[in-house]
């Protein structure tokens, strides 16, 4: 039966290997991450390089690794929302 869900091994630097479930995209291209993923942006700011394990379908697992030194701050932990004002009605004062 198809989950929607792909394990994915990882780890920074030379820690330890975390392993995950990630939700594939509709077409199987793609992976998410499941969750908020602030912790991960914050593990990526301090980390050297990103080892990145993933298996797709019919096929030997295929790992890459990032070097993330000097990761951007610009991801910050805590995204920006949007504010979430009513939408403001319009009034024709022109008697029409």
């Amino acid at each position: 039966m198809h989950t929607g869900i792909s394990t994915v091994q990882y780890k920074f630097d030379d820690g330890k290997v975390i392993r995950q479930g990630w939700t594939l995209s509709s077409d199987n291209e793609a992976l998410f991450y499941p969750g908020n993923c602030a912790p991960l942006l914050t593990q990526l700011r301090k980390a050297k390089s990103f080892a990145f394990e993933y298996r797709p379908a019919d096929k030997v697992p295929a790992t890459i690794t990032f070097d993330v030194n000097g990761f951007p701050d610009d991801f910050n932990a805590e995204p920006s929302i949007p504010s979430k004002k009513p939408p403001v009605a319009h009034v024709d004062q022109s008697g029409n």
